[in-house]
């Protein structure tokens, strides 16, 4: 799993679909401005060889898992507690704030 910090970090992702999504998104949130990790937030791409359990354990968030109600994917009480979740062509995407 990558943590990505700035834009100078994008190069370390392997796949250049997933590049151009994290970069394009970098350009997004920092709005103009310098991508500030502190202010704009990091992005987290998993790699294969990634777990559920290991990226939930490392970016501290819930992806399969709610924690207000302790249901789990694929309960069909599940809600995700992420803002968004978009498929792309090469990945999905998940919001978090």
């Amino acid at each position: 799993m990558l943590f990505i910090r700035g834009p100078t970090e994008v190069a370390r992702i392997v796949d250049l679909d997933v590049r151009s999504l994290v970069s394009l998104r970098m350009s997004q949130l920092g709005d103009g401005e310098h991508y500030n990790p502190q202010a704009h937030g990091e992005l987290i791409v998993a790699e294969p060889g990634d777990t559920l359990v290991s990226l939930e354990g490392q970016c501290g968030c819930p992806i399969a898992s709610n924690p207000f109600d302790d249901a789990r994917y694929p309960d069909t009480d599940f809600v995700p507690v992420c803002e968004f979740i978009e498929e792309h062509p090469a990945c999905f995407e998940l919001g978090f704030v």
